[in-house]
């Protein structure tokens, strides 16, 4: 029988960070896609870009599904979520050791924890907490369940939809406001999760002292490479705007 700290690892490390990583790396490029989209419609790389547009979303949309997905029936199929995460951690609570307490208490309090409630409570007692803490705080549209990603992923999927069947750009006017935040909301909470089981159950520091996240610094790598490129192509300047408006 594979050992808890083993599944979890898993499921943390093979899964759930890199689930963040993708959302995070494809939201930043669309983010620029659409920042620029009146640049790059005038230019002559229009099908090009709408096309990345198109399967960043669609990385993006598969990314956020496969973080909050349910356990599947068919055992075949490997979950790596954040919900099967919780699971793990309920059931093997009596198991699983808190590697790394003092840093892990320190997270727990910055989330409105009491430091020494948590101090007199062993390490079982502590991951309950934790689980009940996680399972109360999910953003507010998103049934206890797991089941509704509420609008965000259908206006995703709308969006990505859109970009390849007609070639306009797809403006941020036409996903609701509120639409994004979700989706940021979404991505904010698994990293708040793998930040403060990472480091307790796993000794893995994913972020620093002040919240940082390290994958979130590595994903903006590939859209500052793309400005770059959108640079060389003439579609910006060095200083990041048109050159049609200099």
């Amino acid at each position: 029988m594979i050992p808890a700290k083993d599944l979890f690892y898993g499921i943390v490390d093979n899964g759930i960070k890199v689930d963040i990583f993708q959302a995070e790396e494809s939201l930043f490029l669309i983010k620029l896609f659409l920042k620029n989209s009146n640049e790059i419609d005038k230019s002559s790389f229009t099908i090009l870009f709408r096309t990345l547009q198109y399967v960043f979303t669609k990385e993006l949309t598969l990314a956020i599904t496969k973080l909050y997905e349910e356990e599947k029936k068919d055992k075949r199929y490997k979950i790596r979520s954040i919900p099967y995460a919780l699971k793990l951690l309920e059931e093997s609570a009596n198991e699983l050791i808190i590697e790394q307490k003092p840093s892990f208490i320190k997270k727990l309090v910055k989330c409105g924890f009491n430091e020494d409630y948590l101090n007199r409570l062993d390490d079982a007692q502590i991951t309950n907490e934790t689980v009940k803490y996680f399972h109360d705080n999910l953003p507010p549209f998103v049934l206890k369940d797991f089941k509704n990603m509420s609008k965000s992923l259908n206006a995703l999927k709308t969006a990505r939809n859109k970009v390849i069947a007609h070639s306009e750009a797809i403006l941020t006017s036409d996903l609701p406001r509120t639409t994004w935040d979700e989706i940021e909301q979404l991505i904010d909470y698994a990293k708040e999760f793998l930040g403060i089981v990472g480091i307790g159950y796993l000794s893995i520091a994913y972020e620093d002292d002040n919240g940082n996240h390290f994958l979130s610094s590595d994903a903006k790598r590939t859209t500052r490479a793309m400005e770059r490129l959108l640079q060389k192509a003439g579609i910006l300047s060095e200083d990041g705007s048109s050159p049609l408006m200099l």
